[in-house]
């Protein structure tokens, strides 16, 4: 290619040689042919795609009145795969689940970092303390000069004649440490997607060629799609559309990359089918290190999920700010304990009008314990982008708070909620981390230490879950309340209307279970004049208090009405009936299930 600025210059290890010059001015314009031409060459295992990620434009304003921005859409149906969950080890962990944010980048002028250079001439070092990576890159090759921005959760290498986002990037997740990466990017990238359509595997090193061995410590994966001999480039687009773009890609270089040496986080490259150097001509993301942190990574808040979790501080944040995103005011509006303090709904609703989407990250939990009250302070860095495309920034502190669910015992519960919250603006370059240990502090708000007793801070076996994000969420949910004798909450996930019995049978029917786990099916889904409608398989294997084991084998049908046009109070996900019936302890349930919910 004559005009080439920067031509291909290893070979890319899923499509084994060099086959495309691109002119990167035209980098993005060019992938769907990328993807064609990838396909020729390697038909049996297609290449990711660099092309950036369609983003939802929500509509929101940061600080203290939560409302979002994005169309309301259809809750993505539950994972299509059977997954058999002891409740005592399998609720989430009790920090915010990190994902990538899929929001378009702020404009924060490019990072001046690092000073320190290393051995090599004409070599670069970023380093970001909030992103916790470190990487070399070349500041110039080929008369090509190259830069480094750093934007939420996303760091950017690129040509300095071109924008930042038309560039290379590396996007920083956090997961529990003994989540393996594989199961990571299910639960964070591939929530709604189907499984089978956008296959998760492991992979040896992909800047190698195909075949290499892997590289010790370090595990790589990406996600595929399925091919067969006879695809041509229109179908293999057509399965590629059914997956996240750009973490499914077809046509360049894309995969996900965690270590032993960090195994709370792990990244996503989005490479392409260009090549930046760095030392000895290495790829710059060769060189990519995990570092301390200074504060969370960008939490995933983005419109293309659903979030309403309120099992612990951090997840109650992400659920408003996800809802401001999806432009689901109502729902935003109810996580307040007291809308008393907020505007008329109409006028908070309107308050968003100019916001089209915003970014998080939270800093460490604070809190206090009294009188069967927890409090909880949580400070909070909102990066908006506006409609104008301009972006604001605040610093912000939240007061939340839970009446000890142990101590409810009767209905109705009172979920956590948001108390107050205090907010200041400040310039989109602000340092951080200092902003987030200040302001809760400047609020007044409780900042001790969390109490032991809070739900947070429960042990592995009964880590408190309160989430309603999806149906297979709500059992889960369910159950984590029955093992913990919370039955006031047990109850409210059923919707009101709902076929139940009276609160006092309901909890008279678990006074001689010890424990329960639940294995769930696949979820129908069904959605009709605004309201979304689930039927969930399930399998419930109750430990009885003198040691016996009963089974049970159901269905659970759920209802949410469409969120993005329920007025308040808003009603969540709940159950609407459920059907089971007891089986043998050795019964073959994983068959059972399958026949448990009726015919979609």
């Amino acid at each position: 290619a004559p005009n080439c600025v920067l031509c291909c210059k290893y070979s890319i290890g899923l499509v084994g040689t060099c086959f495309m010059q691109l002119k990167i001015n035209y980098l993005l314009g060019a992938l769907i042919v990328g993807g064609v031409l990838a396909t020729a060459c390697n038909p049996q295992t297609p290449a990711p795609t660099a092309t950036q990620p369609a983003t939802s434009s929500p509509t929101a304003k940061p600080p203290v009145t939560a409302s979002s921005s994005a169309t309301p859409s259809v809750l993505p149906s539950d994972t299509p795969q059977p997954t058999s969950t002891e409740m005592s080890d399998a609720t989430a962990e009790p920090t915010v689940t990190l994902a990538p944010t899929v929001l378009p980048p702020t404009n924060i002028a490019d990072v001046k970092q690092p000073t320190a250079e290393p051995l090599a001439s004409g070599i670069a070092v970023f380093s970001s303390a909030s992103l916790g990576i470190s990487f070399h890159y070349a500041k110039g090759d080929s008369g090509t000069d190259f830069a480094t921005k750093e934007s939420g959760d996303k760091a950017y290498v690129y040509m300095k004649t071109a924008q930042p986002e038309t560039g290379q990037w590396v996007q920083v997740f956090s997961k529990p440490a003994k989540t393996s990466l594989e199961d990571a990017i299910k639960s964070q990238v591939l929530q709604g997607y189907s499984l089978t359509d956008c296959i998760v595997k492991l992979v040896s090193d992909p800047n190698k060629s195909s075949g290499s061995a892997a590289t010790p410590g370090i595990t790589f994966a990406m996600i595929t799609i399925p091919q067969s001999p006879d695809d041509d480039p229109g179908a293999i687009q057509t399965k590629a559309a059914k997956c996240p773009q750009p973490y499914a890609a077809v046509g360049g270089l894309a995969y996900f990359m965690t270590t032993n040496n960090a195994p709370e986080r792990f990244v996503f490259f989005s490479i392409g089918q260009y090549f930046i150097p760095a030392e000895q001509n290495h790829p710059w993301q060769t060189t990519l290190k995990f570092i301390a942190t200074s504060a969370n990574p960008a939490v995933n808040v983005s419109a293309a999920q659903y979030i309403d979790d309120r099992s612990n501080p951090e997840r109650l944040v992400a659920s408003l700010i996800n809802a401001i995103n999806r432009r689901e005011y109502p729902r935003a509006y109810g996580y307040w304990q007291n809308t008393d303090q907020l505007a008329p709904f109409d006028q908070y609703a309107q308050g968003y009008a100019k916001t089209d989407s915003v970014t998080l990250k939270t800093g460490p939990v604070r809190g206090s314990a009294g009188a069967g009250q927890f409090y909880y302070t949580i400070p909070a860095i909102l990066a908006a982008k506006m409609a104008d495309g301009s972006t604001q920034t605040f610093v912000a502190c939240y007061q939340i708070h839970l009446s000890n669910p142990g101590m409810q015992v009767t209905p109705p519960f009172s979920p956590m909620a948001i108390q107050k919250a205090y907010t200041e603006k400040v310039s989109n370059n602000s340092a951080t981390a200092t902003l987030l240990s200040q302001i809760c502090q400047k609020g007044s708000f409780p900042d001790d230490p969390l109490s032991p007793a809070g739900p947070s801070n429960a042990p592995d076996s009964q880590r408190y879950t309160d989430d309603r994000s999806s149906a297979v969420a709500v059992l889960r949910s369910l159950v984590n309340a029955i093992n913990r004798k919370e039955y006031s909450r047990a109850y409210s996930y059923w919707e009101p209307g709902s076929v139940v019995a009276p609160f006092s049978d309901f909890q008279n029917g678990y006074v001689k279970t010890a424990s329960v786990a639940v294995t769930t099916g696949a979820v129908q889904s069904d959605a009709g004049a605004g309201q979304l409608y689930y039927n969930a398989p399930v399998t419930l294997k109750a430990k009885m208090s003198d040691g016996s084991t009963q089974t049970f084998v159901g269905c659970y049908a759920f209802h949410l009405a469409n969120p993005g046009i329920q007025s308040p109070p808003f009603q969540p996900l709940g159950i609407k009936s459920a059907t089971v019936k007891k089986v043998a302890n050795n019964a073959d349930t994983t068959i059972l299930m399958k026949s448990a919910c009726p015919a979609s």
